[in-house]
Parts: C-alpha cells; sequence; structure tokens
C-alpha cells in the first residue's frame, strides 16, 4: 500500500498516450495528469497493439513520453479496436445468437494476459484502481480481478456497447462508479438498476484551457476569412452537410489539426453537439470554457440535458439543424448562454475539481473497505439510497432520450403481439429475463418495480449504515388490531421486523384484553421486546421520538425505515412517502407517486396517506390523535400537526403497501376537514368526493375583479369569449378590460363599442398599438384598474362553468394562495391545461393534456383543488396587490413563459400557486397569436425558453410538486421507466 497520507492509484486505459486525439484518450490523458498534480501516486496500466494489427498506427508502440507518472504498456492479442467494432456490429442486429457472438468476440479474441497478470500480481501496490471506459475490453476483463478496489469512471457514449452483458457485469462488480455528469449517472442508473446508482458519484468534466496569448488565431482567421463559423463537435458524420443548410460557415471538429483545437474553439460563433453520445460531452463543457453557447441536438441527451439544466445553449429539435442556425440570436443573447454556460465550468468544472472529487471517493473507497474513516462512511449515506435521492438532485429530472423510450416500446410491442423476433437483442445484454417477463405482461408498474428492486448488497450496505447515522431516530408504529383478528397484524409485525433500521417498536392497540385473539398477539410479543400490547387507555407512544400508523396488513419496504431515518436527520417535523395498494392476493399495484408538501392538495384528499410519521412531542402538544374520526383520526392529526409546523419532507419511494381494504371513509375524511376548517376560521362548505374532499370557501361576493383580456382582431374568438364571461358568469362583481393591441378590423371595433355600450360600468378598453408584448398588456390593465382581483383571459377562451370566477376567487382571496388556475379544456373536450409542471418536456407542460376532460385525473386532479408549481396565464386569477408585490409580468418575456415566471416570483415570495378544477373553460389555445413556426419566432422562444432555466434552474429541472419518478417525457403523469 502507499505511504500514510498520500494515495496511489492503478489508471487501467486503454491505448494511452499523449498524442492521441480521440475525446476518451484525450481524457484519460488529462485526467492522469492532473490526479498526478493533486499529489496522487498514478501509475497508468495500458495497452497497445503489434505492428501488424490494423489499428497499429493508432498507438505506435516506443514512443517516448515524459508524463510526471509511470506508464506500463502491454500488448493485446488481437486489436482492441477492430474487435470491438465487430462485437457492436453484431449487437446492433439481431438474435440472442448474435448477441452471444458478439460476447465471444469481447471475452475470447481480445485479451491481454500480460495487463492481466500485472493487475492480479499487482493488487496490493495501490490503493485503488480506476478503470477508464466501461464499454472496452481491457475494463470488461481486468476490473473484476480487483472489484473491492475499483472505481470505474464509464465515460458512457454508446449505448448499445453499454448493454452487453459483460459490461453490465462489470458494472455490478465496481465498488464506485466516477461519471462525468449528472446525464451520465441517470443513464448507468436506468441501464443498471439501483444498486450501482447507490454507488455513483459526479465528479465532473474538466478542460485546460490554453491562454488567449498562445491561440492560432491568425491560422484560424486565414483559413475561415474571417467568415463566422459554427464548430461541428460530436460524433454524427451528417451533422456538418445538415448544419451547412443554415446559411452559415461550418468547420468541423474532426477536421482540424489538434494544435489548433483551442482556438477553433475561441474563435467559432457557436459549437453544435450532434451524434447520440448519451451521457460523456467533453466538447459542450469545451465550449463553455471558450465562452461559446452550445447548439445541442435533441437526440444527443447527455448535451442537451446539460444545456437544459444550464441555460447554456439551445437545444436543437431533431433535424432541425439548418432552421437552428438561421434563428440563431444575436451576439448579445448568444453571449448571455455562453456565460451560462460558463458559470457551470466555473462552479462545477475545472480539472483541479474532478482530481479532488476522485481524491476524496478514493478516500470514501478505503473507509469502506477496512471501516477506518466515519466520516468517510458518513460522506457514502446520501449514495446508499437509490430510489430518491439522485432524483432529487438538479440536473436529474432531465432524461431525453425519446430514441431509446421509442425503440424500447416498439419492441415490447413486438413481444406482446407475436411479431418478429421475441428478444430485443439489446435488453438481451441485461439478461434479465425477470425484465422482459414484466414488460410482456404489460404492467408498466411491475416493470417499474423490477427495475427498482433493491439487492441485497443494497440492503448490507443501508443495514451497515444505519449504525453511523449522526441521529438515531426512535419510530413508534401504532398498528390498530380492534375488530381486526390477529393474521394481518402478524403480517404488518413480520415487515416490521425486517426492517434495515432497527430502532423503533410497534404498538398494537386492543380493543379488549380478553378477546380471543390476544394470546396470539402475546405469543408475537413475546417474540420481539419492540412489540408491545396496549390495552384501551394505554400509553400508545412510548418514548419514540416519531409516530405513525400501520393498519393490519399494511406491509413495509425493508428500508422504509431506514429511509425516514435518513430524511430526519435534518430536523423535519413530519416525513411521508409513496406508497401503493396491495390486493387479496398480496400483489402490488395502483401507485401513489404524491408531491412534495402542498397545503392545498392535503385539504381535499389524504395524500400523505403511509408511510407518514410525526415528531410525538407536536403530537402530544396538539392533542395526538382522536379516535372519533374514525378511518380519518390519523389525517385528522396531520391537519393540526401541519398547523404547527411547515417542516415536512417527502421521500419519493414507495415505502409502503398499502393493503386494499384500508381506506380512509369520505365521510370521516370530509368531517376532519370541517373541523380543521373551523379551527383556522375559514369558513367553506365541504362536500364529499370520490377521491376525498370537495372545499369551497365561501365567497363574500363584494370584492371586485376584472377581467384583463389583450386583443388584435380576431372577433370570431373575442365576440364569443366577451359573451360567456357576461352570460355565463354566476358572480357579478367583476368588469372587463380589454387591451386592444392595434386592431384594425372594423368588425372588431364595432364588437368592442357594442359592449362599451352594453355594459358601461363593466366593460372598458384600453388601446396599446406597439408591437405585441403580452407581458406589457397585462401589467397597463393591471394598473389602469382599482379592482381588488385581477383575472389574466386570453381571447380564445370561452367560459363553460357558471361559477368558474367564483371558484378562482374563493382561493386567490386565501392570504397564503398566489395564482389561481382553471381547467382548460380543448373544442373537443379534452384537457388542454390542467396546471402547469416543469421539468418536463424540455421545460413545462400541461397536466393531464388530452385525457378527457370528464375523468378524476391522478389521484383526484382534475376534481380536487391541487396545488402546482405553476398554472397558464390563459386564465388566471391572482389578488392585485400579491401581482405588483411581486412585479407583474416580466417584459422581457414578450411572449412565452411569463406567466411560468409570475408563478414562480409568487412561489419564492412565499405564495403557494392552486389549479382550481371547478373553473371549466374552453381554451382554442394560440389560435389568436399564432405558433412558434418561424425562424424568428423559435429563436425568441429560444431565448425566452433559456431566461427562465437561467432564473429559475432548480425549479425549471426540479418541480416539488410533480414527483420524480413519473415520466419526464409525457403529460399524463406515466412512469418513469
Amino acid at each position: 500500500m502507499s505511504s500514510p497520507g498520500r494515495q496511489r492509484v492503478a489508471l487501467v486505459t486503454p491505448f494511452f498516450g499523449r498524442e492521441l486525439r480521440g475525446r476518451k484518450e484525450r481524457f484519460a490523458f488529462a485526467y492522469a495528469t492532473h490526479l498526478a498534480l493533486e499529489g496522487v501516486e498514478v501509475e497508468v496500466v495500458t495497452t497497445t497493439t503489434t505492428r501488424e494489427a490494423p489499428d497499429a498506427n493508432f498507438y505506435r508502440a516506443g514512443t517516448d513520453h515524459t508524463e510526471p507518472f509511470p506508464v506500463q504498456r502491454f500488448r493485446v492479442v488481437a486489436p482492441d479496436r477492430v474487435a470491438y467494432d465487430e462485437a457492436l456490429l453484431a449487437v446492433r442486429r439481431a438474435g440472442a445468437a448474435v448477441a452471444e457472438r458478439a460476447q465471444a468476440l469481447l471475452d475470447e479474441r481480445v485479451r491481454s494476459p500480460e495487463l492481466l497478470a500485472h493487475v492480479r500480481a499487482a493488487a496490493d501496490r495501490y490503493d485503488a484502481f480506476l478503470f477508464v471506459d466501461l464499454t472496452v475490453p481491457t475494463t470488461v476483463h481486468a476490473l473484476g480481478e480487483v472489484a473491492e478496489r475499483a472505481l470505474l469512471v464509464p465515460l458512457l457514449d454508446d449505448e448499445p456497447a453499454a448493454r452487453l452483458p459483460a459490461v453490465a457485469a462489470a458494472v455490478s462488480r465496481a465498488r464506485m462508479i466516477l461519471c462525468t455528469t449528472e446525464a451520465e449517472a441517470l443513464l448507468v442508473a436506468e441501464l443498471y438498476g439501483p444498486a450501482p446508482r447507490a454507488r455513483t458519484r459526479i465528479v465532473g468534466l474538466g478542460v485546460d484551457v490554453v491562454p488567449r496569448g498562445e491561440l492560432h488565431l491568425d491560422r484560424v482567421r486565414h483559413v475561415t476569412r474571417g467568415a463566422a463559423y459554427v464548430l461541428a463537435a460530436g460524433d454524427d458524420p451528417r451533422l456538418v452537410a445538415q448544419l451547412e443548410g443554415g446559411g452559415t460557415a461550418v468547420v468541423a471538429l474532426s477536421g482540424i489539426d489538434e494544435r489548433d483545437r483551442a482556438a477553433y474553439f475561441a474563435c467559432a460563433r457557436a459549437v453544435a453537439v450532434g451524434g447520440e453520445g448519451v451521457g460523456f460531452v467533453p466538447e459542450v463543457v469545451e465550449a463553455w470554457a471558450y465562452g461559446k453557447p452550445v447548439l445541442a441536438a435533441e437526440d444527443a441527451p447527455g448535451a442537451a440535458a446539460l444545456v437544459r439544466e444550464t441555460g447554456g445553449g439551445i437545444v436543437v429539435p431533431r433535424g432541425d439543424w439548418a432552421a437552428a442556425v438561421r434563428a440563431l440570436p444575436g451576439d448579445d443573447a448568444l453571449g448571455a448562454l455562453a456565460r451560462a454556460g460558463a458559470a457551470y465550468v466555473e462552479t462545477r468544472g475545472g480539472w483541479h475539481r474532478v482530481a479532488a472529487r476522485t481524491s476524496e471517493a478514493i478516500d470514501g473507497l478505503g473507509a469502506l473497505e477496512d471501516g477506518r474513516s466515519r466520516d468517510a462512511l458518513l460522506a457514502q449515506v446520501a449514495y446508499l439510497y437509490p430510489l430518491v435521492q439522485r432524483q432529487r438532485r438538479t440536473i436529474e429530472a432531465m432524461r431525453v432520450s425519446r430514441f431509446w423510450r421509442l425503440r424500447d416500446s416498439w419492441f415490447a410491442a413486438r413481444r406482446r403481439f407475436g411479431i418478429g423476433p421475441a428478444e430485443d437483442p439489446v435488453r438481451i445484454a441485461e439478461d434479465d429475463a425477470r425484465a422482459v417477463e414484466l414488460a410482456a405482461l404489460g404492467d408498466p408498474y411491475q416493470l417499474f418495480r423490477e427495475h427498482h428492486r433493491l439487492r441485497d448488497e443494497d440492503v448490507a450496505r443501508m443495514r451497515a449504515t444505519a449504525r453511523f447515522l449522526p441521529k438515531t431516530i426512535g419510530f413508534a408504529l401504532v398498528v390498530d388490531a380492534r375488530g381486526r383478528g390477529s393474521e394481518g397484524v402478524a403480517a404488518t409485525l413480520r415487515s416490521l421486523r425486517e426492517q434495515v433500521y432497527d430502532v423503533w417498536s410497534a404498538r398494537v392497540l386492543l380493543d379488549d384484553p380478553g378477546d380471543q385473539h390476544v394470546p396470539e398477539l402475546r405469543a408475537l410479543a413475546g417474540e420481539d421486546g419492540r412489540i408491545v400490547l396496549v390495552p384501551p387507555g394505554g400509553d400508545r407512544f412510548g418514548d419514540a421520538d416519531f409516530v405513525g400508523a400501520l393498519d393490519p396488513y399494511d406491509r413495509l419496504e425493508p428500508h422504509a425505515l431506514f429511509e425516514l431515518a435518513l430524511a430526519l436527520q435534518d430536523d423535519a417535523d413530519v416525513v411521508y412517502s409513496d406508497e401503493d395498494r396491495i390486493d387479496e392476493r398480496g400483489v402490488p399495484g395502483e401507485p401513489w407517486f404524491k408531491p412534495d408538501w402542498s397545503p392545498e392538495t392535503l385539504l381535499t384528499r389524504d395524500y400523505a396517506g403511509r408511510l407518514c410519521v410525526m415528531r410525538r412531542a407536536l403530537l402530544e402538544e396538539v392533542g395526538g390523535v382522536r379516535d372519533v374520526f374514525e378511518t380519518a383520526r390519523w389525517y385528522e392529526a396531520l391537519l393540526r400537526v401541519t398547523e404547527r409546523t411547515g417542516e415536512v419532507v417527502h421521500v419519493a419511494q414507495v415505502l409502503c403497501h398499502r393493503h386494499v381494504r384500508n381506506v380512509v371513509e369520505r365521510a370521516d375524511l370530509a368531517l376532519a376537514v370541517e373541523v380543521a376548517l373551523q379551527r383556522r376560521g375559514e369558513a367553506a362548505h365541504v362536500r364529499s368526493a370520490d377521491a376525498g374532499a370537495d372545499v369551497r370557501f365561501d365567497v363574500p361576493g363584494n370584492e371586485r375583479v376584472c377581467v384583463v383580456i389583450p386583443t388584435r382582431d380576431r372577433v370570431d374568438l373575442l365576440g364569443p369569449c366577451i359573451a360567456s364571461v357576461f352570460e355565463r358568469t354566476a358572480y357579478r362583481d367583476f368588469e372587463v378590460l380589454v387591451v386592444d393591441n392595434g386592431s384594425r378590423e372594423g368588425t372588431t371595433l364595432e364588437l368592442l363599442a357594442h359592449w362599451e355600450r352594453r355594459e358601461p360600468d363593466r366593460f372598458r378598453v384600453v388601446r396599446d398599438p406597439a408591437p405585441f408584448n403580452y407581458s406589457r398588456l397585462n401589467n397597463e390593465a393591471a394598473r389602469a384598474t382599482e379592482a381588488a382581483f385581477l383575472l389574466l383571459l386570453n381571447n380564445d377562451t370561452e367560459v363553460i362553468a357558471p361559477d368558474w370566477m367564483e371558484a378562482m376567487l374563493a382561493q386567490a382571496r386565501r392570504p397564503s394562495v398566489g395564482a389561481v388556475g382553471a381547467l382548460l379544456l380543448y373544442g373537443d373536450g379534452t384537457v388542454q391545461h390542467g396546471g402547469v409542471v416543469l421539468g418536463i418536456l424540455g421545460l413545462a407542460g400541461h397536466a393531464h393534456r388530452y385525457l378527457p376532460g370528464n375523468t378524476a385525473g391522478y389521484h383526484g386532479a382534475l376534481e380536487l383543488d391541487t396545488n402546482y408549481l405553476a398554472v397558464t396565464g390563459a386564465c388566471l386569477m391572482v389578488e392585485k396587490r400579491k401581482y405588483f408585490e411581486v412585479g407583474g409580468l416580466d417584459e422581457t418575456l414578450a411572449v412565452s413563459y411569463n406567466d411560468v415566471d409570475l408563478c414562480l416570483k409568487l412561489r419564492r415570495a412565499g405564495y403557494r400557486n392552486v389549479f382550481v378544477p371547478r373553473a371549466k373553460l374552453y381554451h382554442y389555445e394560440s389560435k389568436s397569436r399564432g405558433g412558434d413556426d418561424t425562424p424568428a419566432k423559435v429563436a425568441r422562444a429560444m431565448e425566452e425558453v433559456g431566461q427562465i432555466r437561467r432564473r429559475w434552474p432548480a425549479w425549471a429541472a426540479r418541480d416539488p410538486y410533480y414527483n420524480p419518478n413519473l415520466t419526464v417525457d409525457a403529460e399524463d403523469f406515466g412512469l418513469r421507466l
């Protein structure tokens, strides 16, 4: 081993050398160099080929180098790269036999016996082995020899290769996985399941920036003749041809001299990254390091994810390169994009950070190996629960590889209906027959469960880590056995006794000490001192720190209490998890992937449900659990507790399987809500609903609402809109203020004059002929009214429900509520807007779009008032005071996302936004202004997207009201498979 205080590391990588130009080879050389500069003793273990090999010129044996570290070179018995390409070709064909042959190429033909022997013999000389590049035989063969000290740097840029069975096996053996980007880490989780994700760290990407004085700028200007150009990077050979259709000069990075590489980056107007490189995207960071914005192909998901996260460029739809180049914004806008990317490099990139993070990972590896460092073990805690922590980070929400999603769906359909071969040649590489079987059954949730199933080694690591948590949390789980018998109680207690985290007690409530089932329950208690039988009037909670409830037949996941204890390290008062339902056969289904803390949602349904625990001292302070509320007793207690605290944490994992017979009765829930509102002094009518409680707050009737309708002509839309507001609205204290943005048609002017005559006290027109700016028009109207509430309304809407305005006002007038949105339907009755979700479809989407308007939505979200991060400005109500408190609509967002920005400003100011489905209108969506279908409009839309991303990076990536286990590629609340 190395001397104390200094790490000694073997960096294992194929074809290592200073003069090599491949992206991975360049990474490996810089990686080794900067590790050495960080003070790590690095020894490179690499391969070379014979002179007779077809790719012998790829590395010339015997070349002299002056690296600051020793390099051990070993020959391979076959040309590594040729065999590798042949294997990939086989995998991309079809059939199990061909896939097996592809594996044989790696296992049999591509060998370096000398390298393997060296790794075996030198195992004890190193603190760690760094294997660079997951998908090469060097890694596949050698990693297993030193798995306990193996850190894998996958550099994933070829998904088919990553799916080879031997590659998957190498991942499973590595002790730790070091990824360059969050997109790469997410791909590791997608490809190999939750267990590797628990061992993943992000080390970042570095760039050795050449000082401007040393750049060969004159040579670049001479070659390009001073013309502006786009630099084409990535691995797509078609990229240059596609870019050239945009009318701007294009330079291919692959065709320039290595000495001029930095200068071409520095002189480019923008850098285009194409191809299908999935996670390893060094060209993106290199562009930002030289102050250039990035054009990232949508089907290059690693690059696209980074650009979306940082706002450091533009994501180009598939096949639209020419249009994107033509629509490039001006230099100022490009400069702003570049600065956003540069900020990423400044704060999270840089080789010094990559090397330092790697060194920290090596320290953590040593602690895991021999238990010497408690601090290092604690640093590993966040990586031991794979189902949520990784998904909570800012970048994680962006997984946009639609190509692979569609491809997998196609193969699933072929399997299900017997069309063509029964097996996907890429999926078979995972060698997971169970997953294939579940996919064929057509049950997405069972496939989801299989993908997220914990392995024995994960449970073992959690069990070991639980001992080192800074705070020991004691749990009391109350199991109500009154009138339920012993069988279901026993099933629930079994799941408790299997918990990874063992600081708990089960408080079993008894109805009558003489009950016939009591002896059986006493026997269970005798087997485990943590099981306590509580007679009527007994102590339900004991001295536990946190208490919660389970019903007979409910089951917990083995790591459930571990996850709660982990979440409670930050002093929350309430923690709840996701849940599903188990039927009489014990089969889980009907998952409920819940939002983060959502008070308005909680007031209409018991979404916290199971598993939910509350701080015992706080619960007892507010009066404990009251049996008078029957099946809603714990829900009612939660309503009281959350009146005293907002420290509520959500663990986005299914930790509890709730039995179908254990339900909260609607009448009990409605009673709990009604009592809570009386206690809070909020007048309301509460009705039972299928999904929970329909809460209708009282409205005095004398609070003025100003309906603001910007328009320019389109009397065919404006006429029905105005008529529906006046003729179908039950609430009467409102005015309509039309902002006329330069209407010229006589029919429009006649319509406006007609309504001025008909409703002289409730209809006005403000004229603003300046170029269209939706934000300015609404701000101008807001300043022109004395009304207490503003209702922004598009001119292509039409009222359906008479109580729409009253329903919105009922929420908008509450002190804690900011913006209020409505249920908007297309003309065919399907949903156009049911709330705005951020972090999906690239930036944002409308919840439940295209679903029938008369459906309940995801767990009642189309029936009951629900918190969302944002709502659409097509129909949005807000108190005027709150509107101007946050500055109104941002006039730099002239067309799109100004409503989202307003909602986020309100949320930042402490207000919550609410979607009210009882407010129902038709919306014919953008018929007035049209779509973004010209280069200028596309450029404007891209700039507005970038502004939102730069301004609200965390929320743009991860919407707290949308569960990270739900899809980011659709608006239907489907599963993220």
